[in-house]
């Protein structure tokens, strides 16, 4: 549970329960404040931040491409939740403009996806290279 965590950092010391703590407040707003859409994303959202900053201010990983990276996939999930909040409110009348703030939505979900595809391929290539050399 604490392999790559900083062990200089006072947040990697309680990062585990950061996480989970996410998680779980999470899971609280999706399955209760479920007539609320809006409050929804936006308590959301505010996890998120929260988590942000407790990333890079406190630099919870002793790699700190990892930290970049967990700050570059909660800023995908940032732009995927203002688009959210921009679908769930009533100010977007026209039909064209939703069918493309969904487009939106799924091309956030597309480079999301590629770029940790993308980042696990090279992982494990360094990881398998990494083997191979010590053979």
């Amino acid at each position: 549970m604490l392999e790559g965590l900083s062990l200089k950092s006072s947040v990697s010391a309680y990062w585990n329960i950061i996480y989970l703590g996410r998680w779980g407040l999470t899971l609280v707003i999706i399955v209760y404040v479920t007539s609320h859409y809006s409050f929804q994303i936006l308590s959301i959202l505010f996890i998120s931040y929260l988590y942000q900053i407790s990333v890079l201010l406190g630099k919870p990983f002793s790699d700190p491409q990892e930290n970049y990276w967990v700050a570059l996939n909660e800023v995908l999930v940032d732009c995927y939740l203002y688009t959210m909040l921009a679908l769930s409110g009533n100010s977007i009348v026209e039909q064209a403009v939703r069918i493309n703030m969904g487009w939106t939505l799924l091309a956030i979900v597309a480079i999301s996806f590629t770029v940790n595809f993308v980042r696990m391929i090279y992982l494990m290539g360094r990881e398998c290279r990494s083997a191979w050399r010590k053979r």
